[in-house]
């Protein structure tokens, strides 16, 4: 399977991409992503791209929708998303469409695990 969903260290959750992941793939990962907010809990996200293919237009779609269904739940419980990318160009693409259409919590564009980490940990620190 091309796609791991890690959330052994919750409230931390990473989902990491490998390769190009198939039409069934797709459906789980967007189900699984779409299930956090149900928990219950403040968590956060990293998603792992640096090894990912590109995504099929039905991927996209669903992950639009699933966005869409658990926008308060995002918003209530998700302290960030911090997504990985090596590709410089495909970073700066990411943050282009976030920009146009930002999700319903904060989220950063980073070049590597260790940024990713780091920028989650901050996010969910307590407010001092």
């Amino acid at each position: 399977m091309p796609y791991f969903f890690d959330d052994d260290q919750w409230p931390l959750v990473v989902l990491r991409v490998e390769g190009s992941i198939t039409a069934e793939e797709e459906v789980e990962f967007s189900e699984r992503s779409t299930r956090l907010p149900e928990r219950g809990v403040r968590y956060a996200v990293i998603v792992d791209l640096a090894e990912a293919g590109t995504p099929s237009p039905q991927f996209v779609r669903l992950q639009s929708k699933a966005q869409k269904l658990r926008s308060e739940g995002i918003r209530t419980y998700c302290a960030g998303i911090a997504f990985v990318i090596r590709s410089p160009m495909i970073r700066g693409a990411l943050r282009a469409i976030l920009h146009l259409q930002s999700l319903p919590c904060p989220q950063v564009v980073v070049a590597s695990m260790q940024e990713a980490r780091a920028w989650t940990t901050g996010q969910m620190a307590p407010p001092a």
